[in-house]
């Protein structure tokens, strides 16, 4: 990892600091790592790359808090003069993926730049897999992705059939694991692991630095239109009798807009899984 910015302009190097200073004054940070834009370029949205994109990296149990809520956390406390992208992960959970030689981290960690270290905890070193090693773990994630997509499909196809018998509570709950278990394929493709929390609010604005698209199709817009969307995304963070409760509050069409909406999600999970 690189530990100078002499390669930046004056201006940058004071944007940087400024941007760091606001993130440490927001959470307790292990490290903050300035990602390079042309290792990450074939795993991340083209549309994000363009931006600064920085892998924060928060204590020990990162604050018993998730990505998501730091993520909030961030977003709404600091102030950075240029759009920014973070992504926010425990050591713990870094080193676990660098233990496993994860592509995607073992880039990040072995072509970024550190801009912040509490030197409490240090990340592993990067593995350098041979060839059969490589392959060997391609063929894992590729298996993992397969049964996550494959699973999602089934699980549509449920909701299809309890939609085609008018049971809104079963066709909503099928409906709801199949798009999990879309962002679950994903994830597992880029990561190799899931987050632990599973609501479809928190997968989404993770899985948006891979592409706005994937991001788009469950989007958190508060049109009157939208209101389908923004019930299936509250997910089950509450209880099954609310859960009945709301899906008797969609009609028909309404369901079957969202299941259109999982065919699409699904289609571009395909999609940008290929391109990588």
């Amino acid at each position: 990892m690189k530990i100078t910015l002499d390669h930046l302009p004056p201006d940058k190097i004071r944007q940087l600091a400024r941007m760091v200073q606001s993130v440490i004054d927001a959470i307790a940070v292990e490290k903050i790592i300035l990602l390079d834009p042309c290792s990450i370029s074939g795993w991340l949205d083209v549309q994000v790359v363009q931006q600064d994109v920085m892998l924060i990296v928060t204590g020990a149990n990162g604050e018993n808090k998730s990505e998501y809520r730091l993520n909030n956390d961030i977003k709404y406390s600091c102030q950075f003069d240029t759009p920014v992208t973070t992504i926010i992960h425990s050591i713990e959970f870094v080193n676990a993926r660098l233990k496993e030689a994860n592509p995607f981290f073992s880039s990040m960690v072995r072509e970024g730049t550190c801009l912040f270290d509490a030197g409490i905890i240090p990340l592993v070193e990067v593995i350098e897999l041979g060839e059969e090693e490589k392959t060997a773990l391609e063929k894992k994630i590729a298996v993992e992705y397969e049964y996550w997509s494959a699973t999602a499909g089934k699980l549509l196809n449920t909701a299809d059939q309890y939609l085609e018998e008018n049971d809104m509570y079963l066709a909503l709950l099928m409906l709801y694991q199949g798009v999990i278990h879309i962002y679950n394929g994903v994830l597992f493709w880029y990561w190799g692991t899931i987050p632990r929390e599973q609501h479809i609010s928190t997968l989404r604005k993770i899985c948006e630095v891979f592409s706005a698209d994937l991001a788009a199709v469950f989007s958190t817009d508060h049109s009157p239109d939208n209101y389908p969307v923004l019930l299936i995304n509250r997910g089950i963070d509450i209880s099954y009798y609310d859960y009945y409760r709301l899906s008797h509050n969609l009609s028909t069409a309404e369901l079957r807009m969202l299941r259109e909406k999982a065919g699409l999600l699904q289609d571009i999970a395909r999609s940008i899984c290929r391109r990588r």
